[in-house]
């Protein structure tokens, strides 16, 4: 059974099926947020809403694109102790559109480090190597 999310918009909730990708982050999020309860996580994470408009309007959209919003941004900025990386989250097969790539060069061009996972053991393993998760 594939698994659902949840939006929640004023007082209605929207369920759609997961795609995979989600299936992953959402998987990346729970383990993410036991390291961090449990005291084992060093520094900071978040997602980055990069998708879509969520079938808001027209105008809202427009209006994020005009304060920032941008296609192409990592999934998860991770932070900690002046060092920064961003990591795009991809299935098995996955591979990054057009404006993930030139994202991908733009933090190449600052020196910023960029990694594509695949699932929760590599993040995990990048993060530990980089000192994130302290177990």
């Amino acid at each position: 059974m594939k698994p659902y999310i949840k939006y929640y918009f004023a007082k209605w909730a929207v369920v759609k099926r997961a795609k995979p990708e989600d299936t992953i982050c959402l998987a990346i999020c729970n383990e993410l947020r036991a390291l961090v309860v449990g005291g084992k996580f060093n520094g900071l994470f978040f997602h980055v809403e990069n998708e879509g408009n969520g079938g808001r309007s027209h105008q809202l959209n427009l209006l994020k694109k005009a304060s920032g919003k941008m296609a192409g941004v990592s999934d998860y900025v991770f932070c900690r102790d002046g060092l920064t990386l961003f990591v795009e989250i991809k299935t098995e097969k996955g591979k990054q559109g057009a404006s993930q790539v030139m994202f991908e060069s733009w933090c190449d061009d600052f020196n910023l480090p960029y990694h594509i996972c695949r699932s929760w053991l590599e993040l995990k393993i990048l993060l530990k190597k980089e000192g994130f998760i302290n177990e």
